[in-house]
């Protein structure tokens, strides 16, 4: 019966120390504000990887912009010849980026 009495304590020391970390941390992020940026917090093991982060992600804003434009066009706001400019610009684009989205990839696995 009394191990039992000392475990418990033993765990509620442990949640003591860690209600203070975490207290602590907590703190710490509220006097840093807005001025954590995003960037800085995923950071790329190599540089390759970094380049794979900004191909995926400049990727998926083209996706976003063209499905905008698409929903632009048929809310009539867009003139199709806009339309289709900006759709080829970006498709061309859009190619470009994931060939070098599958080169990079290439050469990640070896």
């Amino acid at each position: 019966m009394h191990t039992k009495q000392d475990e418990m304590l033993a765990i509620i020391v442990e949640l003591s120390s860690r209600e203070t970390e975490v207290k602590t941390a907590v703190a710490q992020l509220q006097t840093m504000g807005d001025a954590v940026d995003l960037d800085d917090v995923v950071v790329a093991e190599l540089p390759l990887h970094r380049q794979m982060l900004d191909l995926l992600a400049e990727d998926n804003a083209i996706d976003d912009t063209i499905y905008y434009l698409g929903e632009g066009l048929r809310r009539n706001v867009i003139p199709l010849d806009a339309f289709l400019k900006n759709v080829r610009e970006l498709s061309r684009r859009q190619f470009f980026l994931r060939a070098k989205t599958a080169k990079a990839q290439f050469l990640l696995r070896s």
